[in-house]
């Protein structure tokens, strides 16, 4: 929660123009895993480009795009652009 707050002070200041966030609810309770996703949607719909890898579904719901990895050979999940279930680019 402390990096997001620090994210959040140095976007105000023009400081910081992209946030990497590797899986931020991570061990986190569930209302401060939701003050987490409230201030990184904050920070996104302020104009802040906000890059989230994270396994938690909550995030990936209300993520405006995803990209998932490629699935195993011949799986037909992952890959390109619409290639099967959380594949490619959505949005």
């Amino acid at each position: 929660r402390l990096a997001v707050a620090r994210a959040a002070l140095r976007a105000g200041a023009g400081a910081v123009r992209l946030v990497l966030a590797d899986e931020p609810t991570s061990h986190l309770d569930r209302d401060a895993a939701d003050a987490v996703v409230r201030e990184l949607l904050r920070l996104a719909a302020d104009g802040l480009p906000v890059l989230v890898a994270t396994h938690d579904e909550r995030i990936v719901a209300v993520a405006d795009r995803r990209v998932a990895p490629p699935g195993p050979p011949g799986s037909g999940a992952g890959g390109g652009p619409g290639g099967g279930p959380g594949g490619g680019a959505a949005g």
